[in-house]
């Protein structure tokens, strides 16, 4: 319930925040500018340590952990933030990642928007 209910928050203020944010949304740019500084620095998701078998250190190595499974779930599931495993553990409150400092609302905001767009890129 509260996973659904923080979907929901995200997605109803990426519609209001829509017309304000004008970063492209597309995998290059998501990857590139919140997926790897945030998720692919040194003792996080690299190469090297890959928790889940999930690496964000690079463009490719975003795209093929954004293409893969993790806990039985899709990462991305094109138009269908909801459902992609991505968007669950940006907006899960008990354990949000990452865990030092999760992403900012506008930057979860762009993932879900770019998901629900079809997930340009993958």
């Amino acid at each position: 319930m509260v996973r659904c209910f923080a979907i929901a928050l995200a997605l109803t203020t990426a519609a209001c925040s829509a017309t304000s944010d004008t970063r492209p949304e597309t995998a290059d740019y998501v990857i590139q500018a919140i997926l790897v500084p945030a998720c692919g620095r040194g003792g996080c998701h690299t190469e090297d340590t890959q928790p889940h078998g999930l690496a964000f250190d690079t463009i490719a190595n975003a795209k093929t952990a954004l293409a893969t499974r993790d806990r039985g779930r899709q990462m991305v599931i094109a138009g269908d933030p909801d459902n992609s495993e991505l968007v669950t553990v940006l907006v899960d409150t008990r354990s949000p990642m990452p865990p030092d400092q999760p992403l900012a609302d506008a930057d979860i905001d762009l993932i879900a928007r770019w998901i629900a767009a079809g997930a340009d890129g993958l």
